[in-house]
């Protein structure tokens, strides 16, 4: 069994490649099966080599996963048997085989109940490591024996994104069972400490059931194909924050954070913060708008199992952004933007979203950083969706994919045909309230304000000062990306509407419209 490599995808969730684990294991159990088989010749001269598939291991490997002290504890109880059967003048017997286990795999260490087993390295690449497996005395021919194998999965440190991650605050790793060839009955078991949220992917496991320490444990019972068989481990224990402030100014306003970060991660706390107060006072000149946002900023560690979760997750009231604890710069940018782009400043997720990402990427350029940001081309077309029905009920990961490089692409599109003062403009208005159609007092709601725009509301604000050129593509852009067909409906009978409260505004000059 060997270890599957970990890479990060574009939102920086764990994502796995199966392709060269699986061929190491199943060399591994190419390996054991032609092991050392030996003849001995009835009369007992010395035993010459033979070989065959005719050696197993059939296993049960436990998990034991233990944060305070950085590593998983692997116990593989491992049942040797040796399949050939004696002749009238010969016998068979093996001294060795070899199972291979995960590449980052240390301190390893077997007994028997009888002779004395040894185990080593015998090779160790990127995908796995192959152990060799002294028997410590013979195997005779129809014997099974019972070995005990342990060894550690410890965390390395490192990057975030590191596959294999064992702390108190968060808890990932890869679990296989172990076994020889097309052998069955293989099982796996993990068990986890109580107070910890566990996921799993692949596998399956069931459970869990609670032992007498309280501890949770999850079980595959035995198994057709141990070879085939892998589980994702993801846990994290919520709450026990270390909290302290910084400050950044942001247009003439001083502006506090306030960082929650795991106990454990105090690159994370350094990270996010320098990043965050750095793109602030970026952002707020950008977005042509004063930071909006009243009291204290909080900006904490999380940990999620959205398909989207390491873009972090906003609360306007109070002000929370939560930032995950692998988040990319291109993340911790889209969070901080969302201090503006929020559901106090605009109504749709398509606006915020692509807005928020828009001024991402613009305080990355300004600050020299490399960004990885979504690109809707490179989803599948059949996840193509209109950007009001974006974040509807039923909609994919596919769909939810599309939808932010969508969505930036669009920002991108308005930006370049009204330009960024215009832009701008847009910004203050929505969050002063200034509503479209000015000169009639606008569309306010049953308290007399102004809601915040939504899709239609917005292009009324961007058609505001737009040329008539300008306003044609805009709203070609929201016929093209933006409207449902019951949107496009209302898009028709908006043409007939804007065209008669022209007439009307000019009719009634110099006096305003009343807004009711």
């Amino acid at each position: 069994m060997t270890g599957r490599p970990v890479i990060a995808d574009r939102r920086g969730l764990p994502g796995r490649s199966d392709g060269r684990a699986r061929a190491a294991r199943i060399l591994a159990a190419i390996a054991m099966a032609l092991g050392t088989a030996w003849l001995l010749p009835a009369a007992g001269s010395s035993p010459v080599g033979a070989a065959g598939p005719s050696l197993s291991f059939v296993t049960a490997a436990r998990y034991a996963v233990l944060p305070d002290e950085g590593r998983v504890a692997v116990t593989v109880q491992i049942t040797a048997t040796n399949h050939l059967r004696d002749t009238v003048t010969r016998r068979f017997y093996f001294t060795e085989g070899y199972l291979s286990v995960m590449s980052g795999a240390t301190n390893f260490a077997i007994r028997g109940a009888t002779g004395s087993p040894t185990v080593a390295v015998s090779s160790r690449t990127a995908s796995g490591a192959v152990l060799r497996i002294r028997f410590g005395s013979r195997l005779e021919a129809g014997e099974s024996r019972n070995l005990a194998l342990t060894f550690d999965l410890v965390d390395p440190g490192g990057a975030p994104e590191r596959p294999l991650r064992i702390s108190p605050s968060l808890v990932s790793f890869e679990a296989w069972a172990f076994g020889s060839g097309a052998s069955a009955g293989s099982s796996v078991e993990v068990v986890v400490p109580e107070g910890y949220e566990v996921a799993l992917a692949r596998g399956p496991l069931t459970g869990p059931t609670v032992d007498d320490a309280g501890r949770q444990v999850f079980a595959s019972g035995p198994l057709s194909a141990p070879l085939g068989f892998a589980v994702d481990v993801t846990a994290d224990r919520p709450g026990g924050f270390v909290e302290g402030s910084r400050s950044a100014t942001v247009g003439g306003t001083t502006v506090i954070l306030r960082i929650r970060a795991w106990p454990d991660d105090p690159a994370w706390r350094a990270r996010v913060a320098d990043l965050m107060l750095a793109s602030l006072p970026v952002l707020a000149e950008a977005i042509g708008s004063p930071w909006p946002l009243d009291g204290p900023l909080t900006v904490q560690e999380s940990f999620t199992r959205e398909a989207d979760g390491a873009a972090g997750a906003f609360n306007p009231e109070p002000p929370l952004v939560e930032v995950s604890y692998l988040a990319s710069p291109d993340v911790v940018l889209h969070a901080a933007a969302h201090g503006w782009f929020n559901g106090r400043l605009v109504t749709d997720r398509w606006i915020a979203e692509g807005f928020a990402r828009y001024y991402a990427t613009t305080a990355a350029e300004a600050l020299e950083i490399a960004l990885d940001v979504p690109d809707s081309a490179a989803v599948s077309p059949h996840a193509a969706l209109p950007l009001n029905a974006w974040g509807g009920a039923g909609t994919t990961e596919d769909q939810d994919a599309y939808g932010y490089g969508a969505s930036l692409a669009l920002a991108r599109e308005i930006a370049a045909t009204v330009g960024d003062e215009a832009l701008q403009a847009v910004w203050r208005a929505a969050a002063a309230g200034s509503p479209a159609y000015a000169l009639g007092g606008g569309i306010r709601d049953a308290d007399g304000g102004t809601p915040p725009p939504d899709w239609r509301a917005l292009l009324d604000l961007l058609e505001e000062g737009a040329t008539g050129e300008q306003a044609a593509t805009l709203e070609g852009l929201w016929r093209g990306r933006v409207a449902r067909a019951a949107d496009t409906a209302l898009l028709d009978r908006r043409i007939a509407a804007r065209s008669a409260y022209r007439a009307l505004v000019a009719e009634a000059a110099p006096w305003a419209l009343p807004s009711t």
